[in-house]
C-alpha cells in the first residue's frame, strides 16, 4: 500500500484477468488483512477518526474472520464496537450485538451494562434494568454501573416526565430502580435522606 498526496491510501492488487499488478484507491475496495487483529485496529482508528460507516466494516471483517476461533473478550468488544458504530452511522437499534458480547464474557458488567442502555433506548423497561441489575451483581463498586442506576432512578422520578422516561419507559418503574440503589447503593440512599431533612429543617 501507499498513500498518494491528496488522494489518500492506494493498495496494489493482482486482478484474476492481468499478468501485471495494478494500484486501486482504498476507499474502493474492502480488504482481508492477513493479520486479523489488524481489522480489529482499523475499526478503533475509524471509530475514533469519526467514521463510523468505515468503523462497524472493519469490526465486521474481524467478527467474520474470527468467529469463535479468537479471544472472547476482544470478540466481544468487536460486537459491542459493531454495534455502537452501527447506531452512529443511523442504523436500528439492533441489540443482537450486545446480545452476543454477553454471551461471550457473561462475567463483564459492562457488556450487561450497555445492553442496558441500547434496550432501555428501544422502550424495553423490564429488560433494560435486568441487565442493569445483573451489572450491580457483577461489580456493584463499578462506577459506570452506579452512576447509571443513579441517572435510572432520577429520570424515573422526575416531575414532570422526561422524553427520556417516557420513551424507555423508566418512568412506570420508579419502584424497581428505588430498590436497585436501595439494594446496591444503600449508601446513596443515606445522602438522600440527609438532604430531605435538610431541606425539611
Amino acid at each position: 500500500s501507499r498513500t498518494r498526496w491528496g488522494q489518500g491510501l492506494w493498495y496494489r492488487i493482482a486482478l484474476a484477468d492481468s499478468d501485471r499488478p495494478t494500484w486501486v484507491a482504498a476507499w474502493l475496495v474492502r480488504p482481508r488483512f492477513s493479520l486479523v487483529s489488524v481489522h480489529f485496529v482499523a475499526g478503533l482508528y475509524r471509530y475514533y477518526g469519526q467514521r463510523p460507516e468505515d468503523a462497524y466494516r472493519a469490526f465486521d471483517d474481524f467478527i467474520d474472520v474470527t468467529r469463535d476461533r479468537g479471544n472472547h473478550v476482544l470478540l466481544a468488544t468487536a460486537h459491542q464496537m459493531r454495534g455502537v458504530s452501527n447506531l452512529l452511522r443511523g442504523g436500528y437499534a439492533d441489540p443482537a450485538d450486545f446480545d452476543a458480547a454477553v454471551a461471550y464474557t457473561p462475567y463483564d458488567p459492562d457488556a450487561y451494562l450497555l445492553r442496558s442502555v441500547v434496550v432501555l433506548g428501544r422502550g424495553d423497561v423490564v429488560s433494560g434494568l435486568a441487565d442493569l441489575e445483573r451489572a450491580l451483581q457483577l461489580d456493584a463498586a463499578y462506577p459506570p454501573a452506579r452512576q447509571f442506576a443513579i441517572e435510572a432512578d432520577r429520570v424515573a422520578r422526575q416531575v414532570p416526565p422526561a422524553a427520556l422516561g417516557t420513551v424507555s419507559g423508566l418512568v412506570r418503574m420508579p419502584q424497581k430502580t428505588g430498590a436497585l440503589l436501595r439494594q446496591y447503593l444503600p449508601e446513596q440512599n443515606e445522602e438522600d435522606g440527609e438532604r430531605v431533612q435538610r431541606r425539611r429543617y
